[in-house]
């Protein structure tokens, strides 16, 4: 399942009316931010991060990233993309759990964190695999 351009019906809402959180600290969370099919709203750890959305949001936040500032209950679906696991897992409990987040997607960069989010009810992507499975399919495509 690819993350951008697909959002499934939830809440009753279509995917043009559907509430959006992306929450990221790198171009990752940019990109994603920007390729979405709704504008959605971007939570980063620092200005420069939040600036680089510009206006693919709706609205832009920095928070700290230890602490949990989002008033994450507004939302159906959300992206959590930094490149830190631990972090990630965080984010993506308290969004499942505490905050009701019916739809979470996970930027995960180590495999074996996979299971975790998994038990949580979190959609994965796995950066780690997918750069290295396109790196090695590139390789294979000078080596025939």
């Amino acid at each position: 399942m690819g993350v951008v351009g697909h959002m499934t019906p939830v809440n009753g809402r279509r995917a043009e009316d559907r509430r959006v959180l992306v929450i990221g600290s790198d171009a990752v969370g940019v990109r994603v931010a920007e390729a979405l099919p709704v504008e959605p709203t971007f939570v980063g750890f620092d200005e420069r991060t939040v600036e680089r959305v510009g206006n693919a949001a709706s609205e832009s936040v920095v928070v700290d990233a230890e602490r949990f500032d989002v008033p994450a209950d507004e939302y159906d679906t959300a992206l959590v993309t930094t490149a830190e696991d631990s972090l990630n897992l965080l984010y993506a409990q308290r969004l499942r759990v505490d905050n009701g987040v019916s739809d979470v997607v996970v930027r995960v960069s180590d495999p074996q964190y996979h299971d975790a989010f998994a038990a949580l009810g979190a959609d994965t992507v796995c950066a780690t695999s997918a750069v290295s499975d396109m790196l090695c399919d590139t390789h294979a495509r000078y080596t025939v």
